[in-house]
């Protein structure tokens, strides 16, 4: 993967949530990130949706933006329920959600939507983990980003510690993590069986160099999407956390799109 441009590190200890709404407006776009990460990989989209007349709100999920031990102790039902919970109480406020998740995001996503659709009118699933895919690359990168030895000149490692929002932890306490990784493979094996039930018009973003989802991902969207208002955008020059320039043009201008395209719906 050729690597076009640079980003700078920013601390990934300080992971909030955010929101930030229009008044009188009936539309708003819930961010959620994925596994160890936090809201602030989404600033970009959620600036761009803003400007285009929607609110925003950006999730951290139980267990995320502190330390290592919070995380060990939170679990897959506890991130569901926080983000059904949040989705009750916009309901509430708003006529119209779109969800956009990344990663483990995307996978909560999908599920959120199969037990209670009401109002969602779309959903955009970035880097989704159906068919996960551990390359080596990626799992050196997790461990020097773990260790807090970080290459500011690798703009790969920078993307990656950006979105990054668990504090420095012992090997031990980094070893207390194992069952949140089953929780994943548990939350994939229920949103490859929930993919049917989606009926509102849905963005697929997959990263063609992404360090943990196969390209087999793709093969499943389409297989289990058939009846459903979908489309996929595959992104040449991208991993899991960073994008080229020229690939985040595309996600930007795609995500646009798909806003536009469930406004004038």
């Amino acid at each position: 993967m050729k690597v076009k441009g640079r980003l700078t590190l920013i601390s990934y200890k300080r992971h909030e949530p955010f929101i930030k709404e229009h008044e009188d407006r009936e539309t708003i776009i819930v961010f959620t990130h994925g596994i160890l990460e936090g809201p602030k990989q989404f600033i970009e989209l959620s600036q761009l949706a803003y400007k285009r007349g929607h609110s925003v709100s950006a999730l951290l999920l139980p267990g995320h933006g502190g330390s290592g031990v919070d995380f060990a102790s939170s679990n897959s039902r506890k991130w569901m329920e926080y983000l059904e919970e949040s989705l009750s109480q916009i309901k509430k406020q708003y006529n119209s959600i779109i969800l956009v998740g990344h990663s483990m995001g995307a996978l909560l996503s999908v599920l959120a939507y199969s037990k209670d659709s009401r109002k969602i009118d779309g959903i955009v699933a970035l880097a989704t983990p159906l068919n996960i895919r551990l390359k080596v690359s990626g799992m050196i990168r997790s461990i020097k980003i773990g260790m807090g030895s970080i290459n500011n000149e690798n703009a790969l490692e920078v993307a990656a510690a950006n979105a990054f929002s668990i504090e420095k932890s012992s090997i031990l306490t980094y070893l207390s993590w194992a069952p949140r990784y089953i929780d994943l493979f548990y939350l994939v094996k229920d949103t490859r069986k929930k993919l049917s039930n989606i009926k509102v018009p849905l963005l697929i973003v997959h990263t063609k160099h992404d360090e943990f989802v196969s390209n087999k991902t793709l093969k499943l969207f389409n297989k289990r999407l058939n009846n459903t208002h979908k489309k996929i955008v595959t992104l040449n020059n991208s991993g899991h956390f960073y994008y080229d320039d020229n690939d985040l043009h595309v996600l930007k201008k795609e995500f646009e799109l798909f806003l536009d395209s469930l406004s004038n719906a």
